[in-house]
């Protein structure tokens, strides 16, 4: 990460070395080599020293021959321009090595390889059996490889915690096995489980953060880890500020750090992150959204209308700020056509999910709209079947139009699904 320039292309050198013996024998294998997996060597290292050896006697065998109209000098300039784009001896690729970055170069590899195979068994055909025998050996093996190695690609966690094994000091690679986790961790209603796949995420992200101190990303992943896991607020805001001492512009980490902030109830602070993600990108709704919720939060719900409303305006497209308007034009200043208009403009625009026409089926029965309560709960119902709530909502609007026995019939099938609704 801060090399000198003699660490930097004795590296370099080393990298072109691991790319030609990837070629030769491709294992292991790892779609990631980032930051310390390659670790720097300087030109005192012979394995810096021997590929630059190598390397140059290529381009002088090539380009001595080239006249010639030599296919192994075209393959072998082939393969070293190609891959010369990749390097970074000119121009940063931003990784030190990617398997994916032969693709090119391979085809002079390979034009290479069986120019020197057909040259050989023209020069001695008693050759040729056992060259063809080695040649088939050769592929069989590579193929098996490739059919070996296919598997790893199944999704993002079978590919990110196998390659750790064969790349575990890579700190990209840490964070993304840590970040696969704690997608899992969201979706995940076992709270036992919810803990154990973030606590293994946070060893991940302190691994990655041994091997490089300053690495932004993962202070970032970090803090949300404390956070979801054990609501640790000391952890999450330190890991947070960590993160913006070496990425200070990052407008994600000033929302999840407001959000912090505005949960543990310091809304000037909170207000303080928000206002520097509007700054750092005004095009952008969740800053204003979040605004809102602080103020919502505040009890000042003119300044949350006018955030959602600013949101909004950002992305039209933003249900969530359609869903925060209404509640507090609803719930708040008790004005429910508002909050209708809002809701209506999101399923007019087919944004709308099962919770906008819950919502809708709430206020509705709010103004004793009860039969266009009924509808929106229906559709609320029918968009997610599962959700014990809108039953629930159902039952108490039948309630309200008299029809106890569908009432009944309703409340009956939301405590079913969700007997915790009894309370």
């Amino acid at each position: 990460m801060y090399a000198s320039p003699n660490e930097k292309y004795a590296t370099i050198a080393n990298i072109l070395g691991r790319y030609l013996l990837l070629l030769v024998f491709p294992h292991p294998l790892s779609h990631d080599y980032y930051y310390n997996q390659i670790p720097l060597v300087r030109w005192t290292s012979l394995t810096a020293i021997v590929p630059f050896v190598l390397y140059c006697g290529l381009a002088i065998f090539a380009l001595v021959n080239v006249r010639r109209k030599s296919v192994l000098s075209y393959s072998i300039l082939f393969y070293l321009i190609t891959l010369s784009i990749v390097s970074n001896i000119v121009i940063s690729v931003g990784t030190p090595l990617s398997e994916r970055f032969l693709c090119l170069p391979s085809i002079g590899f390979c034009l290479a390889l069986s120019t020197i195979f057909v040259q050989i068994s023209m020069r001695c055909r008693k050759s040729i059996r056992w060259g063809t025998a080695i040649l088939c050996t050769v592929l069989v093996a590579y193929s098996a490889k490739t059919i070996m190695r296919n598997p790893v690609w199944k999704d993002n966690y079978t590919l990110f915690t196998s390659d750790l094994k064969n790349s575990p000091n890579s700190v990209k690679l840490q964070a993304a096995v840590a970040g696969v986790l704690m997608d899992r961790a969201k979706g995940e209603l076992s709270l036992s489980v919810k803990k154990a796949l973030l606590g293994e995420a946070i060893e991940h992200l302190e691994e990655a953060l041994n091997t490089h101190p300053s690495f932004a990303n993962a202070w970032a992943m970090l803090g949300t880890a404390y956070w979801e896991r054990d609501r640790d607020y000391e952890k999450a805001v330190s890991s947070y500020l960590k993160s913006l001492r070496f990425r200070p512009q990052h407008y994600n980490t000033y929302t999840n750090l407001g959000s912090v902030y505005n949960e543990a109830g310091e809304f000037a602070k909170a207000i303080e992150c928000f206002q520097k993600a509007v700054e750092l990108n005004p095009q952008k709704p969740e800053g204003y959204y979040y605004l809102g919720i602080v103020n919502e939060n505040q009890k000042q719900p003119d300044l949350a209308i006018n955030n959602y409303e600013k949101a909004i305006e950002a992305d039209p497209q933003y249900l969530p700020a359609y869903k925060k308007v209404a509640f507090v034009c609803a719930a708040q200043k008790k004005e429910y056509d508002a909050a209708l208009g809002y809701l209506r403009k999101a399923v007019d625009l087919g944004i709308a999910d099962f919770s906008t026409y819950d919502s809708m089926g709430i206020i509705y029965g709010l103004k004793k709209d009860y039969n266009s309560a009924v509808k929106a709960l229906e559709t609320a119902i029918r968009l997610n079947p599962k959700n014990a709530a809108s039953y629930l909502n159902l039952a108490v609007t039948y309630q309200g139009m008299g029809d106890a026995r569908k009432a009944e019939d309703y409340f009956n099938k939301a405590y079913t699904m969700d007997p915790g609704l009894r309370k």
